[in-house]
């Protein structure tokens, strides 16, 4: 994967409740697309991501994303959205999501937006 400049990210708490958006970064060689799919026995990059940042938050975490791709495609600077359920700076979304997901699956930055 293409190893891009990481803008600087706050160590300062957003609220929970706050809507996160974030640049992500993934080889989908591995994976069946970017959706999760219910009842189907598939690793997708959602169903990475969501598991990842669930873990920092230590609760469910859904993200949404405006696009999708399709099985062994990869996505560079796809920007996804998420709520957070919990009180987290960008620093820990960032460190604490690329620290519980695969390789394969990076964050580049996380910051707060308008919902």
């Amino acid at each position: 994967m293409a190893s891009k400049p990481t803008p600087p990210y706050s160590a300062d708490p957003h609220p929970a409740g706050s809507r996160i958006a974030c640049r992500i970064e993934y080889d989908g060689s591995q994976y069946s697309g970017w959706q999760a799919q219910a009842h189907v026995d598939v690793q997708t990059v959602q169903e990475q991501l969501e598991s990842g940042l669930s873990e920092v938050a230590q609760a469910p975490v859904r993200v949404h994303c405006a696009g999708r791709t399709d099985t062994g495609v990869h996505g560079f600077g796809q920007i996804v959205h998420f709520d957070a359920p919990v009180q987290r700076s960008s620093k820990a979304w960032v460190l604490g999501g690329n620290a519980n997901l695969p390789v394969d699956i990076r964050i580049h930055w996380a910051v707060p937006v308008i919902a």
